[in-house]
């Protein structure tokens, strides 16, 4: 008779890592399948926003390689994502904190008798439309001043800073979306070098978004008392890129 060795050493390799997959999802080491302990340890391949429960499906249909790669892929998208999350909400903060200061600073500006929105520039004294069009210096002789208006450099100043913050939270929102399209992509279980491509893709995005937010906590504009004279001896909070 043969012995149960002699019967082990005759299945074939699906059949022998089906055995060792069984064991290892029973949480025994056989001494041969920490293969599959290693991918299992995670619990989940994929969080709750993919389709599927777990990577059993793929260990079983595909190569131990394969389901590894998969899984490290997943989790650099899971890292990519929570940086994502993090810069989005300082992003956003960001923006609503310059853009109220545009509000403010446009709030501000002197009206011509249209209601044109208008603002002495602090270089020549001569006054010009919130766009920079010279008002002619008759009609802007009738402006009644306050002494609260601010200047046009200052307003300019408020709106670049706000388009700059805009364009920061835009580019993280097409990362947030790009990360979407990856996800989707992964169920479909791709082949090994598309996965690749895949995973050096997410860590880029996780890469420039972690570069983004130390920018944020390096000068956090809720916070900074650093400010720039602009125009009649107004101040605007400067912020770095």
């Amino acid at each position: 008779m043969r012995s149960y060795i002699a019967d082990f050493n005759i299945k074939s390799a699906a059949e022998v890592d089906k055995f060792d997959l069984a064991s290892a999802q029973a949480g025994v080491s056989n001494g041969r399948n920490e293969r599959f302990l290693n991918v299992l340890e995670t619990g989940s391949g994929i969080s709750s926003k993919g389709k599927k429960s777990d990577l059993t499906d793929i260990i079983l249909n595909q190569n131990i390689d394969y389901a590894a790669l998969y899984e490290k892929t997943m989790q650099t998208v899971r890292d990519a994502e929570d940086a994502v999350e993090r810069a989005m909400q300082m992003a956003t903060s960001r923006y609503a904190y310059s853009q109220a200061a545009l509000d403010e600073a446009i709030g501000r500006a002197a009206e011509l008798s249209d209601g044109t929105l208008v603002a002495r520039s602090e270089k020549d004294g001569l006054v010009y439309t919130l766009d920079g069009a010279l008002v002619d210096q008759d009609e802007a002789a009738q402006i009644e001043w306050t002494g609260r208006e601010r200047s046009l450099e200052y307003i300019q100043s408020a709106q670049d800073r706000a388009d700059t913050d805009l364009g920061i939270l835009t580019k993280i929102r097409q990362d947030e979306a790009r990360l979407g399209e990856i996800r989707e992509e992964m169920d479909s279980e791709p082949e090994p070098d598309r996965v690749k491509g895949l995973e050096e893709e997410a860590e880029t995005i996780q890469e420039r978004n972690e570069q983004q937010i130390l920018k944020f906590d390096n000068n956090d504009p809720a916070a900074t008392t650093e400010t720039a004279s602009i125009g009649f001896g107004a101040a605007v909070p400067v912020f770095s890129q």
